[in-house]
């Protein structure tokens, strides 16, 4: 059991030297099983559980150890507690100890705690431990980096969303939305809001075909479930029977429909997300992860909290699951890591600088080849009612 936690948590059983061994035989039971993990058999006494916490805390190969101690009718529980702490002060290397069967007030137990060695009910949790003190140990040792403030308009964006207060809004979409993330350096595709079919022709013509046009409206929230999104529109005649017949089926659904954006077409990209959830104990939580339809069924994502920095966001980009996929697979190119990360520091910069935004989602990013950066081609911002 602990074997199992102890490589679901991604550690690795070390192999025991064979001068670790060939010591270990010289007085060990017959029946011991001297390979890792060791097992003594209920014949060990009380110098055998010494002497074997002694050659493995000794072995070079061993970082660490879990002393399991099953108690039999002989030696006494107090006496092998003794021993192990005894010798597990005399190294640096930690140890974590599981009295099988044992309550927390047995004897062993309280002997063991009370002189340093975490110990532990079952033989899992004792594992879980260990891997969670290597993490703490990687933690501590990877490099800081460097926190980054960027230059921008504060006022500007105060005044998006203080308009946005006055009007009651709950949230910030479309152009308010692409123009708060362009004050904070977020690269957000070209969009035009236009309320009514009439207009849409003079605002594709002024981003240039192709363009992509999606409905807009309080309910419309998955656009491709609902068919209020269309992709790489070339023309005039393309872009109106296209908006005629999403607002027809809208319509038919008895969904309400605010207007249309039109939007510049993106290619060649990977699709991720990169947003934020106001936590009531840790504050802002940014997150990145593989983005598009798929997000919420992937669920690969991973977490930072600001002030971060730039290789916090690092460390989150290459933390995911799918991350092999933006640096290239199957003959594609690498997608533009170090943007990546500008966008989730910037986002970070914002979230920080207006706690009234509750919520924040980019979905998706188009992370484009290395060199050209990315587009968020969708950005939804969420306002806290009692800011």
């Amino acid at each position: 059991m602990c074997v199992d936690e102890l490589v679901a948590q991604g550690m690795r059983l070390a192999d025991l030297a064979p001068a670790t061994r060939a010591s270990m035989q010289r007085w060990a039971p017959p029946e011991a099983s001297l390979r890792n993990p060791i097992d003594l058999t209920p014949q060990a006494s009380l110098d055998d559980y010494r002497l074997a916490l002694e050659g493995v805390l000794a072995d070079e190969g061993v970082d660490a150890v879990v002393a399991i101690y099953v108690p039999p009718v002989r030696p006494d529980e107090l006496e092998v507690a003794r021993a192990v702490w005894q010798t597990a002060k005399g190294h640096r290397k930690p140890v974590v100890c599981n009295f099988l069967g044992r309550a927390e007030d047995s004897p062993g137990f309280v002997e063991l705690v009370g002189h340093g060695v975490p110990s532990y009910l079952f033989p899992e949790s004792a594992a879980r431990s260990l891997a969670a003190m290597y993490r703490y140990a990687q933690y501590r040792q990877r490099e800081e980096g460097e926190a980054r403030i960027f230059r921008v308009d504060r006022s500007a964006a105060e005044k998006i969303l203080s308009r946005a207060r006055a009007d009651d809004r709950a949230q910030i979409r479309g152009d308010d939305a692409n123009a708060l993330l362009e004050l904070y350096g977020i690269r957000a595709a070209k969009t035009r809001f236009v309320p009514r079919i009439e207009g849409l022709a003079k605002a594709a013509a002024s981003i240039g075909y192709p363009v992509v046009l999606k409905a807009t409206g309080p309910e419309i929230v998955h656009k491709s479930d609902l068919g209020a999104v269309l992709v790489g529109v070339r023309d005039e005649k393309e872009l109106v029977d296209g908006a005629t017949q999403i607002s027809h089926r809208l319509r038919d659904n008895k969904i309400a429909l605010d207007g249309f954006l039109v939007q510049e077409f993106v290619e060649g990209g990977k699709e991720v997300v990169v947003g934020m959830t106001r936590d009531k104990v840790y504050g802002p939580l940014i997150a990145f992860g593989l983005g598009g339809i798929y997000v919420e069924y992937l669920k690969d994502v991973a977490l930072g909290v600001p002030p971060l920095t730039d290789r916090d966001a690092m460390r989150m980009i290459e933390s995911i699951r799918t991350f092999p996929i933006l640096q290239g697979v199957r003959g594609e190119g690498p997608r533009d890591l170090e943007a990546l990360q500008d966008a989730i520091l910037r986002v970070a910069q914002l979230v920080s600088d207006f706690p009234s935004i509750e919520g924040l989602d980019l979905n998706p990013v188009f992370a484009l080849p290395r060199g050209r950066g990315y587009r968020a081609v969708d950005a939804r911002i969420l306002l806290a009612r009692d800011a």
